[in-house]
């Protein structure tokens, strides 16, 4: 797997659903992530 260390991913909706599962699943493939909610639940840091 190629890995682009210089771009980075956007994912909005993250404290559940489609949000989450797909920022879960970038960050386990190393991805540069910028993740965005308008809750802070369910974010584990």
């Amino acid at each position: 797997m190629v890995q682009n260390t210089d771009r980075y991913s956007v994912i909005t909706g993250t404290s559940s659903g489609i949000g989450y599962e797909t920022g879960k699943a970038f960050a386990g493939r190393g991805s540069n992530l910028t993740l965005l909610s308008a809750e802070k639940t369910g974010w584990k840091l």
